[in-house]
């Protein structure tokens, strides 16, 4: 059986002719165990290199559920001397390395001792690794034959161990986990609307000033702009937290729950559907909106800073800038605030 994300009619008139049963599904989603099988081996082909250290500790961890004891677990991932000698952009990560290939996408190149700890922790044993040299062949390109006796594939051959009876402290670790991420949903709103009654009132005096003709506005108007910037970090401050506890709970809920936070059928209502569900995430359209307020307030003092004579002559391309601006801006967070698994 053979699993992937995207599945060409090749791939599957080549498979079906090997006796391969192919599946779709996402292997950093547990789509190893949804399959619902018990497998007796599992191999690999330079797959894991294309998934960052968190997805790739979570397919150890869904394939250590989908084995038989003492099953065998082969991969295969490119070396990571070779990606060093091979790749001139190259960004340095807690793993190894990362960089792009010319063929795709970002790849990622990790240390050895890297995937010997995270399968360990995934709970295999009898870890063994070993460099694949590159060969004399006439056939490779010149690329290869200027490097023959170069590492060129890092090969790790590991044993499914015994279950290990911690499910007391895995449960904990998963409630604990849960109950913070319910905690800075909670916060997030709590300081939106703590913000946003700083932000009510600057406009308020704002309006006051404007109609008394008082300097003070500019002052108003200032204190709009710092609310409404600290109002977008303090969003995005707590987004940070509440996805990094998210990322704990999707962890432990191998253990504890299965696969119940993972949505791979979200609904797709189509475009004149208006009143169905749609996958878009409410605390983005929340930060959305105090960024917009953040351009308002910026607006406002750049208005009361102006002469008037020259803000009188400038009124009209102000306004179409603010309409084509604040209309752009409309189409742009919508396409970007879609919730994520």
């Amino acid at each position: 059986m053979g699993i992937d994300k995207d599945i060409s009619k090749d791939a599957q008139e080549s498979c079906s002719k090997q006796s391969v049963h192919l599946v779709k599904g996402d292997l950093e989603k547990n789509g190893i165990l949804e399959t619902g099988i018990t497998f007796d081996c599992a191999y690999s082909n330079c797959c894991l290199c294309h998934l960052d250290d968190e997805e790739c500790i979570d397919v150890f961890i869904d394939l250590y559920n989908s084995l038989k004891a003492d099953s065998n677990f082969v991969f295969l991932v490119p070396s990571i001397e070779w990606a060093r000698a091979m790749y001139s952009d190259i960004e340095y990560v807690s793993s190894g390395i990362s960089a792009i290939p010319r063929y795709g996408d970002r790849q990622y190149f990790r240390t050895p001792a890297w995937y010997i700890s995270s399968l360990e922790r995934a709970g295999f044993k009898e870890v063994h690794f070993e460099q694949i040299l590159i060969p004399e062949n006439e056939r490779l390109e010149h690329r290869y034959q200027e490097k023959l006796g170069s590492p060129l594939f890092s090969a790790f051959f590991a044993v499914r161990g015994e279950l290990v009876d911690n499910s007391k402290m895995i449960q904990r670790a998963f409630e604990i986990a849960h109950d913070n991420r319910k905690l800075e949903i909670q916060l997030f709103w709590q300081r939106s609307l703590f913000f946003w009654g700083f932000v009510a009132a600057a406009l308020i005096g704002y309006i006051g000033a404007l109609k008394e003709n008082s300097h003070l506005k500019i002052v108003f108007a200032l204190f709009g702009l710092v609310c409404s910037i600290v109002w977008s970090g303090g969003n995005r401050g707590s987004k940070y937290w509440q996805e990094y506890w998210e990322k704990k709970v999707n962890f432990y809920q191998h253990y504890v729950t299965g696969n119940l936070f993972y949505d791979r059928k979200p609904t797709t209502p189509r475009f004149w559907d208006v009143y169905e569900g749609r996958r878009i995430s409410v605390s983005k359209l929340t930060m959305a909106l105090s960024d917009y307020t953040v351009f308002l307030w910026f607006l406002l003092c750049l208005g009361t800073l102006l002469n008037p004579v020259m803000l009188k002559a400038l009124q009209g391309k102000i306004t179409t800038i603010i309409i084509v601006s604040t209309l752009f801006y409309c189409w742009f967070f919508l396409s970007k605030s879609k919730s994520e698994d």
